[in-house]
């Protein structure tokens, strides 16, 4: 951010749930890049309380993808849509972006 002059970016480190639970963040995206299980239940209400504008997931299994969309669709967010990417070829392996916003 400071090598690029963004200033209106901030990063924050830490298990997820843990470090958004009570945080003062007001983000208008937030970018999601979980392990191969998912964000999970709980990261996934702590990122539906924030109330981000905009939710960018990134994900290298379909199947915890389509789990964590549905929580939060369920917490007020629609998906606009899903892009898959083959990064790695000749292989059973693929990433997703999905994209979503919360509904007023």
């Amino acid at each position: 951010a400071n090598a690029n002059k963004t200033w209106q970016l901030r990063f924050v480190e830490g298990q997820a749930d843990a470090t958004l639970r009570g945080s003062d963040l007001k983000p208008d995206v937030v970018v999601l890049d979980p392990p191969r299980a998912g964000c999970g239940v709980k990261t996934a209400e702590q990122i539906a309380l924030l109330k981000p504008r905009r939710i960018l997931y990134i994900s290298c299994n379909p199947s915890t993808l389509g789990r964590d969309l549905g929580l939060l669709c369920e917490r007020r967010y629609a998906t606009e849509w899903i892009q898959p990417v083959d990064m790695f070829p000749h292989t059973p392996h693929i990433e997703c972006v999905a994209a979503l916003r919360r509904i007023a």
